[in-house]
């Protein structure tokens, strides 16, 4: 009974498993800069289609050249808005995936890990590198 006491404690000590959790910190931090990429992301689309939309519709005005009544006299004021719009979308974009790529480093850590190894003489520890990867299930 000993011996078989002893083969299951030195066989459990050679393997190492255990779930990772994000911590409560890190959980609310990883959602909070989530949802912020997400609202930056859908700012962005939204003002890149407005800004494409109200650029082709002074981009039509600018080629009314009838006798209207001064419709192309807009032209320059909304396409002016138009590409505004189109530049200011751009750095919504890279904020968006920066605040992304923070929250996806949070759950992906390179370190190096304790090993212990039984020896005839006692335990050996060695490290070696692990890389850590964390799932949230939401």
């Amino acid at each position: 009974m000993r011996n078989i006491l002893l083969i299951i404690i030195i066989a459990g000590s050679c393997f190492k498993g255990y779930g990772q959790q994000l911590s409560p910190e890190n959980k609310k931090l990883y959602n909070y800069l989530m949802a912020k990429s997400k609202q930056q992301r859908k700012t962005g689309k939204y003002l890149l289609i407005g800004g494409g939309i109200a650029y082709s519709v002074g981009a039509l005005f600018s080629l009314n050249d009838g006798p209207s009544s001064g419709i192309y006299k807009a032209a320059p004021t909304i396409l002016g808005l138009g590409a505004g719009s189109l530049v200011a979308c751009i750095p919504f974009f890279l904020s968006a995936g920066s605040n992304r790529q923070k929250a996806q480093e949070m759950l992906v850590s390179f370190q190096l890990e304790k090993h212990y190894i039984p020896l005839p003489q006692g335990m050996s520890a060695s490290r070696y590198p692990a890389l850590a990867i964390k799932i949230p299930v939401h």
